[in-house]
């Protein structure tokens, strides 16, 4: 923002203002994040205290460049200021940029390559490459050499009503690739085409396949496993055979129900205007390895749906300077998970004991606070073992995917409605789709 800060105080509190703006930062940090961008450089978690204090990532509201970020996909970097607040208008000025750019430029550089030693092996290719080409900018500042063509200005309405650049503006900021970015409209911008929705089925429709071939060769594994100690004694070995297909199958179904209590901590995601069920679904089918299904019923972009190796860490961006990324939180959740399905498989053990030892499976009750299993289980298991189903398993036998009820046709967000003028009654028309210099940076290639 580039304002003055006033003394904040626990008295006082802050200025409304600089509240705004302290929102509209962190939007435009996780509308990047949406996009495929990773932001290398952004906003913090909260207001420094005492304003004095140490500084270690961008302060809301204060002097100084809002966001770097970086694109893995092309190597490009955007520099973004945010304008939040106030009624419809186009931006007439922004310090950030025209003052001593050079001097916030070489400020930036330098946390970054500070930041850089505390980053995992995965994310230093994406800093080093950001890194690189803001050196590059720094000395096209200097005057030795042009500005480099994959580092870009970018000024953002996030929680504000801008409606684009002065021409003043712009033209003073063309050499360097300055562009508006309509945050309001970002919805409608997002939604994905027919063609990359088609290519994104496809994409899941073979993690699908490959996902059920795991589980499966899972099934098989636990199905195989029988408890020693049953071999000689009459009437008990088909009970045997079917009890480990059955728990076998137990243990997935409980693997997957635990996805799903597990997705809680995932779920800041609907913060970003998709319903909390396709946001539960979604991080659910992540977590059972369903990777791209996930992340289209979060509502994200994939930065390569082709692959079938899909990078979720540069799929979102985190905020404060550091990685926060799905991939992470997601690799922590299934070390959870892990921990949960090494004590069903006890559990599973000692319930295909007691089944060959008794000659019948305990009761309802018994295996509901025993064995945690779950009335779905439970059906399962009884039938199962009625039936003395020992055959090999099939995908008939897995767990069905998480029933979230719109599979792909996806209901896509509509944008919000045009900022109201600031005069009561005077609605203000959605400005026409900027061209040239103006026009929104996901539009225009890379040269």
């Amino acid at each position: 923002m580039g304002n003055p800060v006033p003394e904040w105080t626990s008295a006082t509190g802050e200025p409304l203002s600089h509240a705004i703006g302290r929102l509209g930062e962190r939007e435009a940090a996780f509308f990047l994040g949406q996009e495929g961008w990773v932001v290398l450089y952004g906003p913090g978690g909260s207001q420094r205290f005492p304003r004095s204090g140490t500084q270690r990532v961008h302060q809301p509201t204060t002097k100084g460049l809002d966001l770097i970020a970086f694109n893995p996909k092309d190597g490009s970097v955007l520099i973004l200021d945010n304008k939040a607040g106030g009624g419809a208008h186009v931006v007439n000025d922004v310090s950030a940029f025209t003052s001593d750019l050079a001097k916030k430029l070489k400020n930036r550089i330098t946390k970054l390559e500070r930041g850089r030693a505390h980053l995992p092996p995965w994310a230093l290719k994406d800093m080093d490459r950001g890194i690189a080409a803001l050196k590059e900018a720094e000395q096209a500042l200097a005057g030795k050499g042009k500005w480099p063509s994959k580092v870009r200005l970018a000024i953002s309405n996030a929680a504000g009503n801008a409606t684009g650049l002065s021409k003043e503006l712009a033209k003073q900021l063309a050499d360097k690739g300055i562009h508006f970015i309509d945050v309001n409209a970002a919805k409608k911008l997002a939604t994905p085409s027919k063609v990359r929705r088609g290519i994104l089925r496809a994409t899941a429709h073979r993690l699908r396949q490959k996902t059920a071939g795991q589980e499966l060769k899972a099934l098989e594994k636990l199905a195989g496993r029988r408890v020693a100690g049953a071999a000689g004694r009459a009437g008990v070995e088909a009970l045997e055979k079917a009890a480990a297909k059955a728990t076998g199958k137990a243990l997935l179904r409980a693997g997957a129900k635990a996805a799903a209590r597990r997705t809680m901590s995932l779920l800041p995601v609907v913060g970003w205007g998709f319903s909390a069920k396709d946001a539960v679904a979604g991080v659910e089918d992540i977590l059972r390895g369903h990777t791209a299904r996930g992340l289209a019923g979060i509502g994200m972009a994939v930065a390569d749906v082709g692959s079938d190796l899909v990078h979720v860490g540069n799929a979102v961006s985190g905020v404060g300077g550091t990685a926060l990324s799905l991939g992470l939180q997601g690799a922590l959740v299934a070390g959870q998970l892990g921990i949960e399905m090494d004590r069903m498989k006890d559990k599973m053990e000692e319930l295909q004991k007691e089944i060959r030892d008794k000659g019948r499976i305990p009761d309802d009750r018994h295996l509901r606070d025993e064995f945690g299993l779950d009335e779905e289980a439970i059906a399962d298991l009884k039938k199962s073992i009625a039936e003395q189903d020992s055959s090999p398993p099939t995908p008939d036998d897995l767990p069905p995917p998480p029933d979230w009820g719109q599979e792909w046709d996806m209901e896509w967000p509509e944008p919000p409605p045009p900022p109201p003028h600031h005069a009561p009654g005077k609605p203000v028309p959605p400005p026409a789709a900027p061209t040239g210099p103006n026009a929104p940076f996901w539009n225009q290639p890379i040269a």
